[in-house]
């Protein structure tokens, strides 16, 4: 009993701080590399010598699955492979495995490190339009969605209601310049942080699936086929480009995602945006090249 009303307490004052005071759920407190976002998401195959570092938005829930199961997992046909790796030990990633094993492992030759990279402007469009206009009131959403909210509206917590409101393009970018990239959600944090501490062999781009699976066949020794999934904008059919979109608000975006990347980022916003990330434009061009 004393427990349950010390919890409760300690979630009153949490709520009571302000919002760039909260601890959220992607901010994990490790000593160790390995065992905090990005790098405790790592999948390690030992048998296969093959690494792969999931980056949120770029094709992550496909992937995550195909190697998994190259590990030896058996999933469902609809199982949210997510929520498998997250709430179970499979031994599969950084989190589950000791620091000495996988120091070990990543100054090994032989090893395949891959991680796939997506256009940086892009990416972020996407993000708010997944997260922010789409299935902003999805309860699975929310989580993803409340720092960034409770920073805009000031707020200590928040209301349906303003899950319904929303924000604007304009305020999750601003939101975003305004916070130091560590304290970004894996959804839009820069591509390059998630590079600090894993030297990657290949790096692909989105499209390069294909080049991915024949080099994931060669390098096990069996076919391996890439399949994509959770797709958020319509592939081949963003190209609406609208005028004002991004100081609209998400019920007033029509078909939001099937509008283009220019749409959103405008003359001012892409030069701060371009600043902020200028470490995933450049490794993107390099990949591109």
């Amino acid at each position: 009993m004393k427990k349950a009303v010390l919890r409760a307490a300690q979630r009153i004052a949490y709520f009571k701080k302000p919002p760039d005071e909260k601890f959220f759920h992607f901010e994990l407190r490790h000593p160790s590399p390995y065992k905090r976002p990005p790098l405790h998401q790592v999948i390690m195959l030992d048998r296969h010598r093959l690494m792969y570092l999931p980056i949120a938005k770029n094709a992550c829930t496909s992937l995550k699955r195909l190697t998994a199961e190259l590990g030896g997992l058996t999933l469902k046909p609809k199982e949210d492979i997510h929520k498998r790796l997250d709430n179970t030990n499979t031994g599969l990633m950084f989190v589950n495995r000791e620091d000495a094993d996988i120091e070990h492992n990543l100054a090994q030759p032989g090893w395949m490190r891959f991680v796939v990279i997506r256009e940086p402007l892009e990416r972020l469009v996407s993000a708010y339009i997944e997260k922010f206009a789409v299935n902003r009131q999805q309860p699975g959403v929310k989580i993803t969605c409340d720092p960034v909210l409770m920073r805009t509206f000031k707020a200590g917590w928040l209301r349906e209601e303003d899950y319904e409101r929303g924000i604007t393009f304009r305020q999750f970018v601003s939101d975003i310049l305004a916070q130091h990239p560590n304290r970004l959600d894996p959804h839009w944090r820069p591509q390059a942080q998630y590079l600090k501490n894993f030297p990657p062999t290949h790096v692909y781009r989105m499209h390069e699936m294909e080049k991915l699976a024949r080099d994931l066949s060669e390098h096990i020794g069996q076919c391996v086929n890439v399949p994509h999934a959770n797709m958020s904008r319509n592939s081949g059919v963003s190209d609406i480009c609208i005028t004002g979109a991004a100081d609209m608000l998400p019920r007033d975006l029509p078909s939001p995602s099937e509008l283009s990347v220019h749409s959103f980022i405008t003359g001012d916003l892409r030069t701060q945006i371009e600043a902020y990330f200028a470490e995933d434009i450049a490794l993107y061009s390099a990949a591109c090249s």
